[in-house]
């Protein structure tokens, strides 16, 4: 069943054996971010695999390209998919990119699905694409999320609970937030919140590298018990690799329900083109939990 608000989407093939796919839209969005978690869908059997195969689709219909833009809940969730549209008896291939060359390449029709569109956070990067109808939303695949700066929690603790207390530990924060690759979501809206100044974090800093490269910072600074501010997201494995707090206040910058108290949360979507009828079944039943 279509989601309220959108039209349905169908796939033509023409001569040659090449598919056109025409996009469904779906006007209204809810935010979010995947990780591993729980799948919803049935076990898949011998012979669903079989009809599968016999469906007479052509190789450049069975082909579903998928990005990975790196980060390690994107990952898991990708290779589930992975596995599930091989049981299909489809061929995933998945490609590492950016969130920017993502979505390009996905206009582009080079990319087919995406299942890491944080929103609202990356409502920036998506809408001209959902605007012009070259990518559309299926709908959620993520519940129990979160997406907002975090601090270890001793420094929690210690009175740094919110967006508006940042300024006041400049001097141990070495007036520095820690955010990962150049160009991401997440580390625009930081930037922009120290460009306006907001909450008095004008004179702060954005440390970009890489997934990878934030949570070695933060895993140093632990060790030592150092206090440090990074962006933080779950479900992740840094929840339980750290005890970290999230600061809330932040809804301003990471949109409403974001940063706010731990129980609340946000949720994740696919994003793509479009495909046939067996693998759209799949999206629509895959589910991921934050637990």
């Amino acid at each position: 069943m279509a989601p309220a608000g959108s039209t349905g989407s169908h796939e033509i093939e023409r001569p040659g054996g090449h598919c056109v796919r025409a996009p469904r839209r779906w006007a209204g969005f809810t935010r979010l971010h995947a990780v591993v978690a729980l799948l919803g869908c049935a076990l898949l059997t011998t012979a669903q695999t079989r009809a599968a195969e016999s469906t007479g689709e052509p190789p450049s219909c069975r082909a579903v390209r998928l990005s990975d833009v790196g980060w390690t809940d994107v990952t898991a969730t990708t290779a589930t998919l992975t596995v599930l549209l091989k049981s299909l008896g489809y061929l995933p291939q998945t490609t590492v990119l950016s969130v920017p060359v993502t979505y390009a390449s996905m206009k582009n029709k080079d990319i087919d699905a995406f299942l890491g569109d944080w929103m609202p956070t990356q409502e920036g990067d998506i809408r001209p694409f959902l605007t012009d109808g070259s990518v559309e939303v299926l709908g959620p695949n993520l519940t129990g999320a979160k997406y907002t700066l975090a601090v270890p929690a001793y420094t929690h603790e210690a009175g740094l609970r919110s967006f508006a207390d940042i300024e006041r530990y400049a001097a141990p924060l070495h007036g520095s937030i820690y955010g990962i690759e150049p160009g991401n979501d997440g580390n625009r809206l930081v930037l922009g919140m120290l460009r306006q100044n907001l909450f008095g974090l004008g004179g702060f800093k954005l440390v970009e590298s890489s997934e990878q490269g934030m949570l070695a910072q933060v895993e140093r600074a632990t060790s030592r018990n150092e206090d440090v501010v990074f962006l933080g997201w779950a479900p992740h494995p840094m929840n339980s690799k750290f005890k970290i707090s999230y600061l809330s206040g932040g809804d301003d910058v990471f949109g409403p329900k974001t940063s706010a108290p731990p129980e609340r949360y946000f949720m994740s979507n696919f994003v793509f083109i479009g495909w046939g009828s067996q693998p759209r079944k799949t999206m629509y039943c895959l589910a991921f939990t934050a637990r």
